[in-house]
């Protein structure tokens, strides 16, 4: 998954689409028993130029 970084606050954007900030952290935690493979923090996005945020998990093997 990938969110735009907002920053402290929610903010629209010139088509009106709602960008909130999302808490690393929490994102983190909820993915369980998840496997991350990719976590990259703030990086700029090519086709908007905006700071992104993507965490990229694979489910667990089963045992």
């Amino acid at each position: 998954m990938s969110w735009r970084v907002a920053g402290s606050g929610a903010l629209r954007d010139e088509r009106g689409r709602l960008y909130t900030p999302l808490d690393a952290a929490r994102m983190r935690a909820a993915l369980g028993a998840g496997v991350r493979v990719i976590d990259e923090h703030e990086v700029v996005s090519a086709s908007s130029g905006k700071r992104v945020h993507r965490l990229i998990a694979r489910k667990a093997e089963a045992a």
